[in-house]
């Protein structure tokens, strides 16, 4: 059973990447939905609207929402999203910091902030659109021991058909790596030298 707690703020903020912007929030999706969250029922019960944050333009809110009805996602049932009335532009400079996933506030905090000049409104947005797209993608860099790299190598299929190698041999397998050697010429020279071995005697 969810905690029971006594809640005041009627709307939520949530964050959105300019992509999600463009394809989700700009122009309204044709199922009127929007989600997913981890919301407490107390809150799910009070908040009547919620604004949009848009991620990397300076701390903008640029679209509001009169909430419906929360519903339960069949897919993460700890989760819900929001059915919404015709969402509206709302451009304001949000004065509670950054927000990465949702902040829960007041309404009349949102309501009574003046309105952004069109002018910095575009320029705002052209910004999040540029950084999103001058942001390499990064990718997880995963630091493999010499024993590792060995081991990753020798299961490709290029050395499936090859012998075993003799255990005694691995500690100076593994300081060839450690020195700087590629894994996969170090196991290929000791492949043929083991074979040239085997051919004479």
């Amino acid at each position: 059973m969810e905690n029971q707690i006594t809640v005041t703020e009627d709307s939520m903020v949530f964050s959105a990447l300019y992509e999600n912007y463009e394809m989700n929030i700009k122009n309204d999706n044709y199922e009127k939905k929007l989600g997913i969250w981890s919301i407490e029922e107390s809150y799910r019960k009070n908040l009547k609207y919620a604004y949009v944050y848009l991620t990397d333009c300076g701390g903008m809110i640029v679209r509001k929402y009169k909430i419906i009805r929360f519903e339960k996602d069949t897919n993460t049932p700890d989760k819900y999203y929001f059915y919404f009335e015709n969402g509206e532009d709302f451009f304001v400079q949000y004065p509670f910091g950054i927000v990465q996933g949702h902040h829960y506030i007041l309404s009349s905090d949102i309501e009574n902030l003046p309105r952004l000049e069109q002018s910095e409104i575009n320029k705002r947005i052209d910004k999040s659109r540029n950084t999103k797209m001058s942001k390499p993608r990064r990718k997880k860099i995963i630091m493999l021991n010499p024993r590792e790299q060995l081991s990753k190598v020798f299961l490709n299929k290029h050395f499936k058909q090859k012998q075993k190698i003799i255990l005694s041999d691995l500690s100076m397998l593994d300081k060839l790596v450690e020195s700087g050697q590629d894994p996969d010429v170090v196991l290929t020279n000791y492949f043929n030298n083991l074979e040239s071995k085997k051919k004479i005697s």
